[in-house]
């Protein structure tokens, strides 16, 4: 059983080439890694991304439109989900 290093970078004639869509996600993600260990900041140039404020849930939505751009910050991270097992939980007590 190859490891999937090996079949990543090892043997070529095994990689997956992918899709466009792919490329431009890799390309993408690994600049946001890239930028954060260098910057310390992993904002794209088009969007800032913010600091984590509890009270808001603000959270950077690390998704792909159709045109292939990043939704961007968004807020209330799971605010449903939160709620309804902060209440079941109360109920349970």
């Amino acid at each position: 059983c190859e490891s999937f290093w090996n079949l990543r970078y090892g043997d070529k004639q095994h990689v997956s080439v992918g899709n466009e869509k792919d490329e431009i996600v890799r390309v993408k993600f690994s600049q946001l890694l890239v930028d954060f260990i260098n910057k310390g900041d992993p904002s794209p140039l088009d969007q800032r991304w913010t600091r984590l404020r509890p009270e808001l849930m603000n959270y950077f939505d690390i998704d792909f439109d159709e045109e292939n751009n990043m939704r961007g910050m968004k807020y209330a991270y799971h605010a449903f989900e939160i709620t309804f097992w902060n209440r079941t939980m109360l109920r349970l007590r």
